[in-house]
């Protein structure tokens, strides 16, 4: 299927193993993105190869910001229904809010710089 697992998921289409581990609800996700002025939210999974392409990236991404954002990461493999709440449809995408506002969103491999312009 063209779009991989996270369009499956988005079809609303049945997984086998799906489910064993709780969902993040959309109040908690609420609650995760108004829990800091500036709010990096990581939608990956382990199975990812281009997730796990970005993670040393997010990794640096902190250590030389810290304290300027909340990185808040999406289990991609288990939270279908916060990636469908989320248009979420395909992995990873990353999405910055201020103030509990979306102002930046992007898919698949992303630059460290192209982070810094709307940190």
């Amino acid at each position: 299927m063209e779009g991989g697992l996270a369009s499956w998921n988005g079809a609303g289409k049945a997984l086998e193993n799906a489910g064993q581990s709780p969902q993040l609800s959309e109040s908690a996700y609420q609650d995760l993105i108004n829990s800091a002025p500036v709010v990096l939210v990581d939608f990956g999974a382990s199975w990812c190869p281009p997730c796990k392409k970005m993670e040393p990236v997010l990794d640096q991404l902190q250590k030389e910001n810290a304290g300027k954002f909340k990185l808040v990461k999406v289990d991609g493999g288990n939270d279908f229904d916060m990636m469908k709440a989320q248009k979420v449809e395909a992995l990873p995408v990353f999405i910055i809010y201020k103030n509990g506002k979306e102002v930046w969103r992007k898919q698949g491999l992303t630059a460290k710089e192209e982070f810094l312009k709307f940190l």
